[in-house]
């Protein structure tokens, strides 16, 4: 009718782990623990923790193969939490009864037509929910009773919402009067949350903007410079992410172009700037080449500077704690997207909630981070190309987020967000006309801005102020420098060497419209 290729966006996999449902995540945790305590998946941890002398190839070969197998019961643990609900409809007691029913009548007509089924299991579900004698009818007569329960699906539908309700009070009624005050406190916290869902849900269709969706085509030329006639499309999912691939691998080398990566400079820090050079520059001891860049050189006499005022010598080990651990995932919002390997904010946010969990979650951490060297799950993230602004694709207007594992991501924020930055905050080191930091807004950088331009019309002096946007600045991190610049605030360097070499042998899978 309007023209044009409209591919359907593929949806992510659902998740059947909610913590908001105490009953489903005490159920996961349940699980999981059981099947750890029975597989002794914490004395095999403390093992290769306490194993110093083992040869480090080997250990991570065991570590991965243990991460591997923890990963595997996780999965379990969730498809057994709770059980597969139809969201297409609101669940009530008439919507489930119709929904075993036409299941019921489903079931015997795949016998019919010859299909291995449980006959026992299909004569006691159909005495359950009251449907006489299945087996007996016709293929013909079965069709039409499921064309039926769908008609009548269809008007339970419109009708889903008040039935739910109803429902809902019910329960409430029947938890007052059996005075379970659990009951009614999580019931009326259901409540309350399918109220503040659906209302939030027509907020948003009138009052918020169009946002950008996950890329079904990119435009390789830019459309402000380029007529409408002659725009290059690419529409293919294969052609999508070999162009896509070409510009993302440009972008996020362009920390390559620094006068540190190349000449004798690059090889006294190597790529993960841990060498006994490296240590010589924060010491102030270095020497360095003829041949070196001046700017360079200033700014590695700097960071020597702050590291002896910032670190004084002490550094930190970047060991995670388990009330760490869990302090970070209870505040975490679950619905996060991350990891490649399915493991996704959920899991640790229920682990939080159950002490051997934690503590098995964070040895596992520390095991990897330790040594420096990350798990091979951590090592592979998805890339997700979003359109900045909605309706245009051009290939280098994308924003390109790239998802990492929840406890890799955990560990990174412990590390560097919070202690990294709380040692410089405590050393002066934050310079206070800087605006992104804690505790401050947007607003401070306006009115900041101007109490400047007051006090030049005051002093009646020449200025001018720049707005400045760095392009791709996250993209162009140079590595051998990162890893200086952390070190002088204090960091570790295995916890340094666990990032970089994570980015530096990272896989990357490209995720669009088309999954």
């Amino acid at each position: 009718m309007f023209g044009g290729v409209h591919p359907r966006i593929a949806s992510p996999a659902a998740r059947q782990l909610n913590c908001s449902i105490d009953r489903t995540r005490r159920q996961y945790n349940r699980l999981l623990r059981s099947m750890a305590e029975d597989h002794r998946m914490q004395d095999r941890l403390v093992e290769m923790i306490q194993s110093s002398d083992e040869d480090a190839e080997a250990l991570h070969l065991r570590h991965n193969a243990w991460d591997t197998e923890l990963g595997c019961y996780m999965s379990a643990a969730e498809k057994q939490c709770t059980r597969r609900r139809n969201d297409m409809i609101e669940f009530s007691p008439m919507v489930n009864t119709v929904l075993h029913r036409k299941r019921i009548y489903q079931w015997a007509l795949r016998k019919k037509k010859g299909h291995r089924v449980n006959v026992g299991s299909l004569r006691r579900a159909a005495k359950v929910w009251k449907v006489d004698n299945p087996l007996d009818l016709t293929i013909q007569e079965l069709e039409s009773r499921l064309h039926g329960l769908e008609v009548e699906l269809n008007v339970l539908r419109h009708n889903s919402k008040q039935l739910r309700r109803q429902h809902l009070l019910n329960c409430l009624r029947r938890a007052r009067d059996e005075g379970d005050e659990d009951d009614v406190h999580e019931i009326k916290r259901i409540m309350k949350r399918e109220s503040d869902k659906e209302k939030q849900k027509r907020i948003n269709f009138a009052v918020r903007p169009p946002q950008g969706r996950s890329v079904t085509q990119v435009q390789l030329n830019d459309p402000k410079t380029t007529p409408t006639s002659e725009a290059d499309f690419r529409t293919e999912e294969e052609d999508i992410i070999k162009e896509c691939n070409a510009r993302l691998s440009q972008r996020f080398s362009l920390g390559k172009r620094a006068a540190i990566s190349h000449g004798k400079l690059l090889e006294d820090l190597g790529n993960l700037g841990d060498t006994t050079a490296a240590r010589r520059i924060l010491e102030g001891t270095y020497e360095f080449p003829e041949d070196a860049d001046p700017a360079t050189v200033l700014l590695l006499k700097e960071l020597a500077r702050m590291a002896l005022e910032t670190t004084e010598g002490e550094n930190d080990d970047g060991w995670i704690t388990v009330p760490e651990f869990q302090d970070y995932w209870k505040k975490a919002k679950e619905r996060t997207s991350s990891s490649y390997s399915g493991r996704h904010f959920g899991h640790y946010k229920a682990a939080s909630k159950d002490d051997f969990l934690s503590a098995l979650h964070t040895g596992n951490i520390n095991l990897a981070t330790h040594r420096g060297r990350p798990l091979d799950r951590w090592r592979k993230g998805v890339t997700v190309l979003l359109e900045k602004e909605p309706g245009n694709c051009f290939i280098d207007k994308l924003r390109a987020i790239l998802l990492l594992e929840g406890d890799l991501n955990q560990f990174l924020k412990e590390v560097f967000a919070r202690r990294m930055m709380r040692r410089m905050r405590a050393a002066s080191m934050v310079p206070v006309e800087q605006i992104a930091a804690k505790g401050k807004v947007c607003v401070d950088g306006a009115m900041l801005k101007r109490l400047y331009y007051d006090g030049v019309n005051i002093t009646h002096r020449n200025s001018s102020c720049d707005s400045v946007d760095a392009a791709n600045c996250y993209d162009a991190v140079n590595h051998p420098l990162c890893s200086l610049s952390l070190r002088a605030t204090g960091v570790g360097q295995s916890s340094i060497n666990t990032y970089l070499r994570s980015l530096q042998s990272m896989e990357y899978f490209l995720r669009t419209g088309y999954g």
